[in-house]
């Protein structure tokens, strides 16, 4: 299968999630057909009744040109340590970030859902590695958010080993989305972030969520505040508003050259 196709023939739903909790037994792999209707370039909205697996889905979503069809999701792994996650073998994007910078929220705008990822009001509530299997082809990986102050030390440490653990787990992680708020000031710790990132021949791709958040006077002097705050680290990061969609097109471009470049490696 050409990956870097991939996102431009079909996208994954997942089906709605629960809060996650280590405690409970959550089934290996969730999963939802969903059959297309009449092509049409449009946001897709739909329901299931309860006890449904089933829906026809008449619109689909245009991305940097591309009409995309929702067709199937597949929950793969919701890992608490490294004997947990799926077996290796297909491309990853993982996205990172601090807690409630709204990366379950990017992931669900990216694929045109609300729910396809859980998303919770309390910070630091997803604790564990959550790899959502996309089209079959590759996964998103959302990885536990960092810098939320209520979180004890014992469970920094997990979660700073169970990340680390995951980028040098020998996986192909084709690049890894770093998540920021740009009415936070960019920090040494997201800095070090992208150069760790480099370090392991990760490509970093660096995007200012809730952009639609800033308002329109204050946006050119923040764009360049923030760029300089890299200094020179990250030469052109992206800013998307998940509510408003802006910003997701340019966003799914850079997703599809990471799955290109991956299809093109020996």
């Amino acid at each position: 299968m050409h990956l870097g196709a991939a996102i431009q023939q079909q996208l994954l739903l997942l089906h709605p999630c629960p809060p996650w909790d280590a405690s409970r037994n959550i089934p290996a792999a969730a999963s939802v057909i969903v059959r297309s209707g009449p092509q049409r370039v449009a946001h897709p909205a739909f329901r299931l009744q309860a006890g449904t697996t089933e829906a026809t889905l008449c619109p689909a979503r245009a991305v940097g040109g591309m009409t995309m069809r929702i067709t199937q999701a597949e929950l793969a792994a919701i890992a608490a340590s490294a004997r947990q996650f799926p077996e290796k073998g297909l491309p990853e994007i993982a996205f990172a970030g601090r807690s409630n910078v709204g990366k379950s929220t990017l992931i669900n705008a990216l694929v045109g859902r609300r729910q396809l990822a859980y998303t919770s009001g309390t910070p630091g509530k997803t604790r564990q590695i959550i790899f959502f299997r996309v089209n079959g082809a590759f996964y998103f990986v959302d990885l536990p958010g960092y810098g939320y102050a209520k979180v004890s030390q014992a469970e920094r440490r997990q979660f700073k080993t169970l990340v680390e653990g995951y980028f040098n787990a020998g996986r192909r992680l084709v690049g890894c989305v770093l998540l920021l708020d740009p009415r936070r000031p960019v920090g040494e710790e997201e800095i070090g972030f992208v150069h760790y990132l480099r370090d392991l021949g990760i490509r970093p791709v660096v995007v200012f969520t809730k952009w639609d958040r800033v308002k329109s006077a204050q946006r050119s002097a923040l764009l360049k505040q923030r760029q300089a705050e890299f200094a020179g680290a990250v030469k052109k990061p992206l800013y998307v508003g998940a509510r408003t969609s802006e910003g997701l097109e340019l966003l799914w471009k850079e997703l599809d050259k990471l799955l290109a470049v991956e299809e093109g490696s020996p």
